[in-house]
């Protein structure tokens, strides 16, 4: 059972997606993209690289119900979302690995 829907029970977790939720693109490896709520959590990172040189890199991970992604491609499927609240347009990434899941909620890697 994944962290949120164990903490919130199926009809706290949908409740959730609905107040807190953001609209993101949900694109399958193989079918149509759909808008669909998700939890996002965004955390940046400051990395520093051989030359000594910081940067920063977002690790950003989505919460869905399952009910609305019913199975999950890693390495095929896309999201399109905002990578920071403030951005004016989206970014698509592809859905890198399966974090948690149980019967209603994924909880889904992205790069």
């Amino acid at each position: 059972m994944s962290r949120l829907a164990s903490m919130m029970g199926p009809l706290g977790a949908a409740a959730l997606l609905e107040h807190a939720g953001e609209t993101i693109t949900y694109t399958p490896s193989e079918g149509d993209a759909a808008s669909i709520s998700a939890l996002v959590n965004r955390e940046t990172l400051q990395v520093r690289g051989p030359d000594g040189s910081a940067r920063l890199e977002y690790v950003v991970s989505i919460a869905v119900r399952r009910a609305d992604v019913a199975t999950v491609t890693t390495g095929g499927d896309t999201v399109a979302l905002k990578l920071r609240i403030s951005d004016s347009s989206t970014t698509t990434l592809t859905v890198t690995s399966i974090i948690s899941q149980d019967g209603a909620m994924w909880e889904l890697g992205l790069n």
